[in-house]
């Protein structure tokens, strides 16, 4: 069960929640040129993973050759 981790600050947060969603969805309207990548954040290990499996996957689109070493 999750506990939430509560602090005074979230209450003086939550009055600009409405600015936060209309901000939120402009970025995705605004910014629908890139692909996105919607990672879960729920279970850290799983976030990382997905977010390095989607970096690799994409570095591997180049031809990418690491220098000699002498």
């Amino acid at each position: 069960m999750k506990h939430w981790k509560y602090q005074e600050e979230d209450i003086v947060e939550t009055r600009h929640r409405e600015e936060y969603i209309r901000i939120y969805e402009k970025i995705f309207r605004d910014c629908n040129e890139v692909p996105w990548t919607i990672v879960p954040s729920d279970k850290n290990w799983y976030k990382n993973y997905c977010i390095l499996h989607t970096i690799v996957k994409e570095l591997s689109r180049y031809d990418i050759r690491y220098p000699h070493a002498y």
